[in-house]
């Protein structure tokens, strides 16, 4: 699974799956480098004649650790301490050779990302029955 789809699943995660993670890292010898810690950063876009402009700032956590003389950063959007750790772990463990702990964070994440993907295909369902079909109203 790719860094950035990972961080995608972090952010979109509930509480439940964070507890899941952060019992994993309460495991495991993982040393925190610097705590959770809230931030800005400059978010840019480019206009239509392709000139680069600033959109405004955003707030982030990021988070720094170490597993197995293995550092993980994580950076998420909001106010999300606990995310930014479980983030910064799952970075260090993916960069570690630790392949059974890889396996058990892989198996959270792909669960994860099927119940990410059923709580969507739900919100899309129930979004399209409000759907107007202005070809029938302009019969009556």
């Amino acid at each position: 699974m790719e860094k950035s789809e990972i961080g995608i699943l972090i952010s979109r995660a509930d509480r439940k799956v964070i507890r899941r993670f952060r019992a994993l890292i309460e495991k495991e010898p993982i040393k925190v480098i610097k705590e959770p810690t809230a931030g800005s950063i400059m978010v840019t876009a480019k206009d239509f004649l392709d000139v680069a402009f600033c959109l405004g700032e955003v707030l982030v956590t990021e988070a720094l650790v170490e597993y197995e003389d293995t550092k993980g950063y994580g950076l998420i959007i909001g106010d999300e301490p606990e995310k930014a750790l479980v983030l910064a772990f799952i970075d260090a463990v993916y960069k570690s050779k630790n392949e059974s702990l890889k396996k058990k964070l892989e198996t959270i994440l792909l669960k994860t990302k099927t119940t990410i993907e059923e709580k969507d295909k739900l919100e899309r369902a129930v979004i399209s029955k409000t759907r107007v079909n202005f070809e029938i109203m302009a019969k009556r």
